[in-house]
């Protein structure tokens, strides 16, 4: 394993030489205080096991994402570019939405139709190729069977930054209600709690295109 910038060899190390330092707290604390006034969205408990820090309706890098599912070793843990990512950690999957599609960006095969039905369900396809009967796919549809910690964790990036950087919202760990079609899967899943309004009125706009 390879050191990162910091001279640890992992994010626990990392962390628990943070937790000995009472004025970097202190400032982080005061810092989480600014953002959460700056926030036009209210972030509320996401329901998830203690060890998966991550808020409903907060904002995450790819690989805040990634380092939270545990995803991978070291401090900089690899980040991938697909749609849909499976962490073993958390026995559990991210799925990963950009609302704003650019064609420049996106093969003919990747142009996936996801959008919100309402503020509390959404509509997903799965990666091109997928069908029921794949294991990746048949974990989608009965999650609800292995218990609340293997539902999906859906994520929407309402931005048009540059592919693979821009933030997304954590819309929660979705509940599977339907699905039809193959190659893709086309899914609808409900949400733990409303979207927010100024994501809902970008995710229904696509519906349309």
């Amino acid at each position: 394993m390879i050191a990162g910038k910091s001279g640890h060899l992992s994010l626990q190390s990392y962390l628990a030489e943070l937790w000995r330092q009472p004025a970097v707290r202190f400032e982080l604390l005061q810092l989480l205080d600014v953002l959460d006034t700056r926030s036009s969205t209210l972030a509320s408990p996401s329901d998830l096991p203690p060890e998966v820090p991550l808020t409903l309706h907060a904002r995450y890098s790819r690989a805040e994402i990634v380092a939270a599912l545990g995803n991978g070793t070291g401090i900089k843990p690899k980040v991938t570019q697909g749609g849909a990512l499976w962490a073993p950690e958390a026995q559990s999957a991210a799925l990963f939405v950009d609302l704003r599609k650019a064609e420049r960006d996106y093969s003919p095969t990747t142009m996936y139709h996801d959008y919100a039905i309402n503020r509390t369900l959404f509509h997903w396809e799965s990666p091109s190729g997928g069908t029921p009967s794949q294991p990746s796919i048949s974990r989608y549809i009965n999650h609800e069977a292995q218990g609340h910690r293997s539902a999906p964790l859906l994520y929407a990036s309402v931005s048009s930054f540059e592919l693979g950087t821009q933030p997304f919202y954590l819309l929660g760990p979705v509940t599977y209600v339907e699905h039809h079609g193959e190659r893709p899967v086309s899914f609808t899943w409900r949400l733990p709690r409303a979207m927010p309004e100024d994501v809902f009125e970008i995710a229904r706009s696509v519906a349309a295109a």
